[in-house]
C-alpha cells in the first residue's frame, strides 16, 4: 500500500532541493526546509514550500509542526538531539562517504588521499553519535583513475540522489529497512 509521509529538510546545499523535489515526486509532502543556502530558500518558495532561510551561525529552529520523516542534506552542523527526535518516524542524515570507513567530513578527499579504488555514499539514521546511526541506503562505485575531489564530490552528489529516490519509494511502500554498521570505523573530523 502507498502512502504519503511528511517530511522536513535542513541543509545547505542544492542537494537539498533536489531530494525534496524527488520527495514530492514520489507522493509525500516537504513540511519545512530550513537552510543557509538562498537558492534552496528560493526553490522552497517557488514550490510554495513553508521556508526558513538561516543566517551564519544562528541554529537551525524549526516551527512547531509535525512530520514523519526529518533529512539532514549537505548539512556540515551538528543537530540536537532533541531536534532529531521530533521526527515521528526516523531523522536521516546524508553523507558522503561509506559507512564506517569514512565517517566525519571530507570523505571523497580522504578517500583519494588513501588511494581507495572504490567510494560511495550512505544514508543513515541520525543518532546522538555523528555518522553512526543505522544504515538506510547505501551506494557504492568505482573510483576513476584520474578521479579529483571535486568529481568525486559531483558522483557522490547523483548517487546521493539516485539513492534518496530509491529511499522515497521505500517510504511510500512503507518498507524502510534498516541495517546496522559493519565493519572499521575511521572518523576525519573537522580539524585534521
Amino acid at each position: 500500500m502507498m502512502s504519503s509521509t511528511s517530511a522536513v529538510f535542513v541543509g545547505d546545499g542544492t542537494l537539498l532541493a533536489r531530494c525534496a523535489q524527488a520527495w514530492c515526486d514520489a507522493g509525500h509532502t516537504v513540511a519545512f526546509v530550513a537552510t543557509r543556502n538562498a537558492e534552496v530558500a528560493q526553490w522552497a518558495r517557488q514550490q510554495g514550500i513553508a521556508h526558513r532561510l538561516i543566517a551564519a551561525g544562528e541554529a537551525v529552529d524549526l516551527p512547531q509542526l509535525g512530520f514523519d520523516y526529518f533529512f539532514s542534506v549537505a548539512n556540515l552542523e551538528v543537530l540536537p538531539p532533541a531536534l532529531l527526535r521530533r521526527a515521528r518516524k526516523l531523522a536521516i542524515n546524508f553523507h558522503d562517504g561509506p559507512l564506517p570507513r569514512y565517517a566525519g567530513l571530507n570523505a571523497p578527499a580522504w578517500a583519494l588521499v588513501q588511494g581507495e579504488r572504490e567510494h560511495g555514499v550512505t544514508w543513515h539514521e541520525m543518532t546522538d553519535r555523528v555518522d553512526a546511526g543505522r544504515i538506510v541506503k547505501q551506494k557504492t562505485f568505482a573510483i576513476a583513475p584520474d578521479e579529483t575531489a571535486l568529481s568525486l564530490n559531483a558522483r557522490c552528489w547523483e548517487a546521493g540522489l539516485a539513492a534518496f529516490a530509491e529511499i522515497a519509494s521505500d517510504a511510500a511502500r512503507g518498507e524502510l529497512p534498516l541495517l546496522p554498521q559493519s565493519g572499521a570505523r575511521t572518523y576525519f573530523a573537522r580539524d585534521r
